[in-house]
């Protein structure tokens, strides 16, 4: 008999793969790509970089409503705002000793 767990809706969700990544951190990588497995979801790659981060999204358009743009778009804002905060971190603890 199949065990119960393969019988449970949580295994059959947990089998497909919404969001699919791969990094790679080398100055000599100009670009590379990385796809999605499932037409549901996305696959993104990312380089870390000493100066920038390098991203690649991609998806299917269908039915789904994915749209790598629209991705693209909200995760350079929340990029930004991290990059923001840390930037307003570094200067205000310039100005404190440290002990």
């Amino acid at each position: 008999p199949m065990p119960e767990m393969f019988e449970d809706p949580a295994y059959a969700y947990s089998t497909h793969w919404y969001l699919s990544t791969s990094q790679i951190s080398s100055e000599n990588f100009a670009s590379y790509g990385w796809s999605e497995v499932s037409p549901k979801g996305y696959g993104i790659a990312y380089n870390v970089r000493r100066e920038s981060l390098l991203v690649h999204i991609a998806c299917m358009r269908n039915e789904h409503g994915l749209d790598s743009g629209r991705l693209a778009a909200s995760l350079e804002a929340a990029a930004t705002d991290v990059r923001a905060m840390l930037l307003a971190d570094q200067h205000g603890r310039r100005g404190r000793s440290h002990m």
